[in-house]
């Protein structure tokens, strides 16, 4: 019979194995690894941030004049989607990785069940959604579809330069998160795992340089917005944070633990940028805007992983409705820019053909229909596809006879 995942001499070959190769601690990190597969209840939380964020900037701040509202691009909401995915799949891949060492599993069978795990959790409703809106022929349905259904979405963008994407513009993101699930995986899994550090910190450095050049040298704003490898870099910080997660739990347990680093850090940049618009130094808006948010969420996302916030903000991280609404924030994303269509159908036949002229109302009534309708998707039809996972585990653990 086994004791635990593996036999003590198996565990104590591997520690050693771990503590002479890469200078790990290894009793902290099979602690983590193998025994804390936990939820992380706080990211929800941040998840429903992120989404809310993007709503604000795609239903309310472009209709005011500059200045009127604080600057809060749906960039921003999306960058930290992006860290929050970079974090959360790195530390999948390595747990998977890890536990395909321990049980003597094949790293390419992880690999193909993170594939379709992936596969099961974002494609049925990202394809049913395009499918749908081309069968009603929805506005730039047609014309977008190869780009859509090939994931491609954002490169339109890069080589149409203000092109008009439509209800569409917000899929742009889910590009460059398919291509990071595409590669990513394969770094992770298969690269040496004391060199994975370094791989992430010069992927991060790398995309940063690029982004600036391409934004302060030419201004074109469609590549650096868009073009998949100008956004790895908040990918990339998130990835840092996971690695940290399991190899590094004395530091990553350190950062969380101040408490004030994170909100020091959002005042900064918020100093930062407001000082930055005003005098219009293009250098900093160009080059350390968005890779200064993005370090921001960086420290946001590391206590909140380690579930250190208190009070009022773990209050709020961890209320149940909050909880919820993070579960389903893939739909409420995908869904919210079409909500304005339904809405127009809601009004003039719920409302006796009033119409809305107040932006923060009709926000509310749009953030209730996105909510309405990604509750629907999510339990009749993503819930039961995201419950197959199970069936699908990153390593197949043999019987043995007794």
């Amino acid at each position: 019979m086994r004791k635990g995942l593996c036999g003590k001499s198996e565990i104590r070959n591997r520690t050693s194995e771990i503590r002479n190769a890469q200078g790990l601690r290894a009793g902290d990190y099979l602690r983590e690894a193998f025994m804390q597969h936990k939820y992380l209840p706080q990211l929800d939380g941040f998840r429903l941030i992120a989404v809310l964020l993007v709503m604000y900037g795609h239903w309310v701040q472009w209709q005011y004049p500059p200045g009127d509202l604080p600057a809060l691009p749906a960039a921003y909401g999306v960058h930290l989607f992006f860290v929050l995915s970079g974090f959360l799949i790195t530390r999948i891949l390595l747990r998977a990785r890890e536990e395909s060492e321990q049980l003597g599993g094949k790293r390419g069978r992880s690999l193909v069940a993170f594939y379709i795990r992936r596969s099961l959790r974002i494609f049925p409703v990202y394809y049913l959604t395009v499918l749908i809106l081309q069968l009603v022929d929805f506005p730039k349905s047609d014309e977008l579809a190869p780009w859509l259904y090939s994931y491609t979405l954002n490169y339109y963008a890069v080589f149409n330069p203000g092109a008009d994407l439509g209800s569409f513009i917000h899929f742009w993101s889910l590009c460059v998160e398919e291509h990071f699930y595409l590669v990513w995986p394969l770094i992770v899994l298969f690269a040496p795992l004391r060199r994975l550090p370094a791989i992430i910190l010069t992927l991060c450095f790398c995309s940063m340089a690029l982004r600036g050049f391409i934004l302060y040298k030419y201004e074109l704003w469609d590549i650096a917005q868009r073009e998949t490898f100008c956004n790895l870099f908040p990918l990339a910080f998130g990835a840092l944070l996971g690695w940290w997660s399991l190899y590094r739990r004395e530091l990553s347990e350190r950062l969380a633990s101040r408490w004030w680093l994170p909100w020091a850090a959002l005042l900064a940049f918020i100093l930062l940028n407001r000082t930055a618009w005003y005098f219009q130094w293009g250098f900093y808006i160009c080059l350390f805007d968005l890779p200064v948010f993005v370090l921001v969420c960086f420290f946001f996302v590391a206590r909140a992983q380690e579930r250190k916030f208190a009070g009022p903000m773990r209050l709020f991280l961890e209320n149940g409705l909050v909880q919820y609404l993070g579960k389903i924030t893939y739909g409420l994303y995908i869904f919210h820019m079409f909500a304005a269509n339904l809405y127009m159908m809601i009004f003039p036949t719920v409302l006796g053909g009033k119409s809305c002229e107040n932006m923060w109302t009709c926000a509310g009534w749009l953030l209730l229909i996105t909510i309405g309708v990604a509750t629907i998707s999510w339990h009749l039809f993503e819930a039961p596809l995201n419950r197959l996972k199970e069936r699908l585990p990153y390593v197949r653990t043999r019987k043995k006879s007794s």
